[in-house]
């Protein structure tokens, strides 16, 4: 019989880490999204319609796709790390398809996580931090997630994650 550690629960970090977190959030890339994702699309919708109760449906429908595709936590256990949120990929990502597990640079998560016109976007939660999100990396993609208990993020990936042997190339 094996035993296996614990399962870790770890929320994402919500609030700015500092002061330049919050200016660049609150004054670059807030006001970015919130009108491409939000004013245009309303916009559009006010134009074709005419009305201002089918604009605001759309405003509102556009924020439940984003909050259904929200992660609001993940667990890591032995099998793997499971991201819980109501729909979007991945919900579940075993072990043995991740390559990596690393702190991404500001600028990535800035450029990679939020405003590459993806959809949905690779950092999908609430954080209103810039750093310490970890971009976790598989065979076919990846995205970011900051945890708000760094060093229990990093000691459960530790205990629970056995990185993959680098595939040494063969010359013949």
């Amino acid at each position: 019989m094996t035993i296996h550690p614990p399962a870790v629960h770890v929320k994402p970090r919500i609030w700015p880490r500092s002061l330049l977190d919050f200016c660049i959030v609150m004054f670059l890339i807030a006001p970015i999204l919130i009108f491409f994702l939000f004013i245009v699309p309303s916009l559009i919708a006010l134009l074709l319609t005419g009305s201002l109760e089918i604009t605001l449906l759309i405003f509102i429908l556009i924020y439940v796709v984003f909050l259904c595709f929200t992660v609001w936590s993940v667990t890591l256990d032995a099998e793997g790390i499971r991201f819980h949120r109501l729909i979007g990929r991945p919900k579940f990502l075993p072990w043995s398809s991740v390559l990596e597990i690393e702190i991404a640079p500001r600028w990535e998560l800035i450029c990679c996580g939020w405003l590459w016109p993806r959809f949905p976007p690779l950092e999908m939660t609430a954080s209103l931090a810039t750093t310490h999100h970890y971009r976790i990396s598989w065979r076919s993609g990846y995205c970011y997630y900051p945890p708000v208990d760094t060093a229990a993020f990093e000691s459960a990936v530790r205990t629970l994650w056995v990185k993959p042997a680098k595939e040494l190339a063969t010359n013949s």
